[in-house]
């Protein structure tokens, strides 16, 4: 074979194995999700189950307030990204989006309490506590299941 024949080949070769497969077909689940937040501290929590990669792993981030948590605050496994755009100013209300560290896939999900279930079909209850220290506890009623969203 000529050289000016084989390095086609090779190029084509390469760009088979570089790139990216579709691998994202089936829903994520977000169970347990939970928030807490004082006057100093917010917090939250989840169990994520993605079939896509058989990876059931946990969140548990915390973060100063006023203030965002960490730029690269990741899930107990380390395989996703765990980011609130526009910050947490209020746990009642907050986008929270989970992007998978080696690939393309995102979930997107918005929070509203409605004011505290206020609205029919709120499934995110937030109960404010005030003591020597205010304490909103929000709790999320059921899963949330979404198919991930890719950046190809």
């Amino acid at each position: 074979m000529k050289t000016a024949e084989f390095i086609p080949l090779l190029l084509v070769a390469g760009s088979a194995v570089a790139a990216p497969s579709s691998k994202v077909s089936e829903a994520v689940t977000i169970s347990g999700l939970s928030a807490d937040q004082t006057n100093t501290t917010g917090w939250i929590e989840f169990i994520l189950d993605d079939p896509n990669y058989q990876d059931v792993t946990g969140a548990n981030i915390q973060w100063s307030i006023p203030g965002q948590p960490l730029a690269d605050s990741r899930t107990e496994d380390g395989n996703y990204y765990v980011e609130f755009p526009g910050g947490v100013n209020d746990i009642g209300v907050f986008d929270l989006v989970i992007t998978r560290v080696k690939g393309p896939e995102q979930i997107s999900y918005t929070l509203n309490d409605n004011k505290n279930g206020g609205a029919p079909g709120s499934k995110w209850e937030c109960i404010t506590s005030v003591g020597s220290v205010t304490t909103e506890k929000c709790y999320y009623h059921g899963n949330i299941t979404v198919v991930p969203s890719t950046s190809f």
